[in-house]
């Protein structure tokens, strides 16, 4: 959606005009409410209206008048230029709205297939009205400084009011505002709520998935700029399904274990319509299993390729740049064969090499040594760092089927592939080929009526990693190579209804009904080599084998209370099983002893939640909410079993994890402002405070080994005995004028974080000889991430030539960070600052040209929360050409 802060055409309502009634002493839509980029269709006169269901009530965005509106009046005599082609007028009339600032109502219908003239030059509104109606038989007047009516005389009886007529509203039900074009909705949603729009990404070609959340507040990405997989951190949150990642609804649960962060989704942003993130724990569909959010990633369907009135066309976009950035390629094209059946494909392809870091300031990080001595670490940014290259590509087909009125059945493939290698040096590499695929299925009914909207779909994704790891015969215990294979498959099913209930002061939303989703993973090793040094439980027991499901059920009222008080209130319900087999090893004065353990786990949870808001003024809307949430214990945390790569130190299963518990508080307020300092301009903004208490929280850690336990290193995942809490501050606004645009997002996070856990997860069967001081404290975990506790981002530009060159800049702020246990309570990560340049001209209605800039100013910094330690990429220069077709 373009970010030039022109709203849509949207839905139609039907009014009469009853006969007898003048233009006087009666009520009238307002049609200023959404502000002046707007066009209005709507009757100067609404005595009745015939779509007064408590569905339309509580999801409608108008203002209503209570005052007539003024019959006098004139327009600004202010010389604007005018640029808009002889076309159907109701399009035309929705140009000269944007460009003047002023809202247009029509009294009646617009005669079918009227053109309107072209307007063109520097002249006042007046003029424009003028020349673009004076062929059209059509007079307008001034209802008052900034809204019109357009009047058809021949629909008006000679000499009398007894006619009837029957007005259309056709009004935009949103605008897209501020630097990246964000919806309106977001602002109107009593909660922490996100948008990344597709406009966002074209602005910043993207190396990896984590590159598009960086402008967005309450989210971070666990990064690895070796690797593609996209890491999720929501306040705080991360990993084993505490944000549920999905691709047009159907959930990424991908893990696998190793240095850092575990669960990874794998996905081309160039395939992106948009991302929707909401933040904390969700009472509706989605929300199974969740404290952390839901991070929605919907791909391009044919709304996105075609406007509504084209039957067949597309896009195609190719990107090259500096610093290794090769080629990015995306094409989509879109087919409406008829009313009932359109089709979508797209592809994609990207090519990446090993880059260079930034020159300036290269300090990436420091510890701090018992002697309490500062180090700081620094990188050689002369060479070009090794094996950061990518082989990426990616498509999807999509379906959309109206068989009947009221029903549509949407289906969708989306697939990706990429090559990558993981590894700094001939001793340690990897080579990764990993193959994505998601199905999806939805159906929706709307009645249209007061009762039934059901929704119903169905999943499958299934993440296939292959990794070729390389013999190790150069170190202390040298080991042959190994071709492992990482599968986890998910299924998902879910079915909601939502009925609306009410009368003049009461309105209830009342959305109801069930999901359903189960993970299993397989993992298989091969190995290979000339020693036959080998254990495939290296790889099989970390990343074990097994099957999760999770089901739930809801019930959400979302109640209106005389237009001014929202209430929803909610109840879910959810069960977990868990199951499979592992291996649990105990020490002797022989050595290790295998048993095998089969697990078989459930539990069940009420998870209540309650968020309330109330209109303060018309422009103001604080929120407060309170919400319960729940995360089971994971297949990787249960099961996991096995042995360091290369060694006898053995991983413990933990089969008598408990699940986690969360609490979310939070308050909040939207802010929507229009004709702030000059007719057509908006003011956004956001802001939420938020508390989450998490108990019963699940890290790895060290533990003692059952039987003979000395202080070894052998690891598995514990409940911390202290709950965990995040508390922070959120911040989104921006101020969009059209001719210029100002935004920015503001993130503050602070931890409360205690770790103390017990380190016998089988206490009767371990004789500890040996102990261990860090164990069962801080200092035993092993990789808690936590994001930075500030980052800030700034975006502004101008919009020229008719909006024709947009120019702007962005700036980011990240402040140090540092995570808890084993590598990362040693280490911080240095803050550091971006800035990046960006411009897009349209050489005409179907070329476009970007050019980015990013790291300006070619700053050495690593990610905030990078788990290599590896610097990102120097200044890197991008130019991408668009073009439609």
């Amino acid at each position: 959606m373009p970010s030039d802060g022109v709203g849509r055409l949207g839905d139609t309502r039907k009014t009469i005009l009853k006969s007898g009634t003048s233009l006087t002493g009666v009520k009238a839509l307002a049609l200023g409410a959404l502000g002046g980029g707007l066009l209005s269709i709507a009757p100067v006169i609404a005595v009745a209206q015939t779509d007064d269901s408590a569905k339309s009530r509580l999801h409608s965005t108008l203002e209503v008048a209570q005052e007539p509106m003024s019959l006098s009046g004139s327009l600004s005599g202010e010389t604007r230029t005018f640029d808009i082609e002889a076309q159907p007028l109701a399009m035309a009339l929705v140009s000269f709205s944007r460009i003047s600032g002023i809202d247009v109502a029509i009294d009646g219908v617009l005669p079918d297939g009227l053109q309107s003239n072209a307007v063109s030059g520097d002249m006042t509104a007046t003029e424009a009205l003028d020349r673009m109606l004076s062929q059209s038989g059509l007079v307008w007047q001034v209802l008052n400084g900034t809204t019109i009516s357009v009047i058809d005389p021949s629909r008006v009886s000679s000499g009398t009011d007894e006619f009837v007529t029957t007005p259309v509203l056709v009004t935009a039900r949103e605008r897209s505002l501020g630097p990246n074009g964000t919806p309106d909705w977001v602002y109107a949603t009593p909660g922490a709520v996100s948008v990344v729009t597709r406009e966002s990404i074209e602005k910043k070609p993207p190396r990896n998935m984590s590159d598009i959340f960086r402008e967005t507040s309450g989210v971070s990405a666990v990064t690895n700029n070796q690797n593609p997989g996209f890491v999720a951190n929501i306040r705080g949150l991360q990993d084993f399904g505490r944000v549920n990642v999905n691709i047009d609804g159907a959930r990424q649960n991908y893990f696998q274990s190793g240095h850092g962060s575990t669960g990874f989704t794998y996905f081309d942003p160039q395939l992106m319509a948009e991302a929707v993130v909401e933040k904390g724990p969700k009472s509706g569909s989605g929300g199974g299993g969740v404290t952390g959010g839901v991070i929605t990633l919907r791909t391009v369907d044919t709304e996105d390729v075609l406007d509504k009135d084209e039957k067949f066309g597309g896009y195609a976009t190719v990107t090259h740049g500096t610093n290794a950035y090769i080629f990015a390629g995306n094409a989509a094209v879109s087919g409406r064969f008829s009313d009932k059946f359109d089709m979508t494909a797209a592809v994609s392809r990207k090519r990446l090499g090993s880059y260079k870091a930034g020159k300036r300031d290269p300090l990436y990080y420091y510890n701090i040594s018992a002697a309490g001595k500062r180090n700081d670490y620094r990188t050689d940014d002369d060479k070009d760092l090794i094996n950061f290259a990518q082989k990426q590509a990616s498509g999807l087909l999509k379906a959309n089927v109206r068989p009947f009125e009221d029903h549509e059945l949407k289906l969708g493939y989306v697939a990706y592939h990429n090559d990558y290698i993981l590894g700094q040096s001939d001793s340690d590499i990897a080579a990764y080929e990993v193959f994505n695929q998601t199905l999806s299925a939805d159906y929706h009914w709307d009645a249209q009526n007061d009762l039934i909207d059901l929704e119903a779909g169905v999943s499958y994704n299934r993440a296939d990693n292959t990794q070729n790891r390389d013999p190790r015969y150069n170190v202390g215990t040298p080991y042959d190579g190994f071709e492992n294979n990482f599968l986890t498959e998910t299924i998902g099913y879910n079915l909601q209804n939502t009925s609306f209930l009410g009368n003049e002061w009461l309105d209830v939303g009342l959305n109801y009904g069930v999901e359903y989703f189960v993970d299993e993973t397989t993992t298989e090793t091969t190995p290979y080599g000339i020693i036959n040094n080998s254990n495939s439980a290296w790889f099989e027991g970390p990343t074990p084998s097994g099957e999760r499901d999770i089901k739930s059920g809801f019930v959400e009222a979302d109640t209106l209370f005389a237009d001014t008080v929202r209430l929803i209130t909610g109840i879910r319900y959810d069960h977990y099983s868990l199951n499979g087999d592992t291996t649990l090893y105990s020490r002797t004065g022989a050595g290790q002893v295998g048993e095998d353990l089969e697990v078989d786990l459930s539990e069940s949870k009420y998870l209540p939640s309650f968020t309330a808001s109330f209109e303060m003024f018309p422009a103001i809307k604080p929120y407060a909410s309170w919400k319960k949430g729940f995360r089971p214990p994971h297949i990787v945390e249960t099961l996991m079993n096995g042995f360091h790569v290369g060694g006898t130190t053995p991983f413990i299963p933990n089969a008598n994890l408990e699940s986690e518990y969360s609490t979310t508080r939070e308050v909040g307020v939207n802010v929507v402002l229009d004709d702030v300092f000059q007719n057509g301009d908006g003011f956004r903004m956001k802001a939420a405070y938020f508390d989450t208490r998490i108990e019963n929280y699940i890290a790895q850690a060290f533990v003692y080994q059952p039987g003979f336990a000395i202080a070894s290193t052998s690891s598995g995942y514990v409940n911390l005995l202290d709950p965990v809490k995040f508390q922070g501050s959120e911040f989104e606004a921006s101020y969009d004028a059209g001719k210029y645009y100002i935004g920015g997002a503001y993130t503050f996070t602070l931890n409360r974080f205690n770790g103390a856990y017990n380190p016998t997860p089988y206490p009767d069967d371990t004789n500890i000889i040996v102990p261990n001081s860090n164990m069962g404290q801080r200092g035993g975990l092993l990789s808690v991430f936590m994001p930075p506790r500030h980052r800030f981002s700034l975006d502004a530009g101008v919009r020229l030539l008719d909006r024709s060159l947009v120019v702007g800049g962005r700036m980011t702020y990240v402040s140090e960070t540092n995570g808890y246990g084993s590598g990362l309570d040693a280490y911080t990560n240095t803050q550091y600052n971006l800035y990046d340049l960006y411009a897009s001209y349209d050489l005409n209605d179907n070329l476009k040209v970007r050019l980015n800039i990013d790291n300006l100013l070619d700053e050495g910094y690593i990610e905030s929360m990078s788990t290599s330690r590896m610097p990102s990429p120097g200044r890197t220069a991008t130019l991408s050409i668009t073009g439609k077709f």
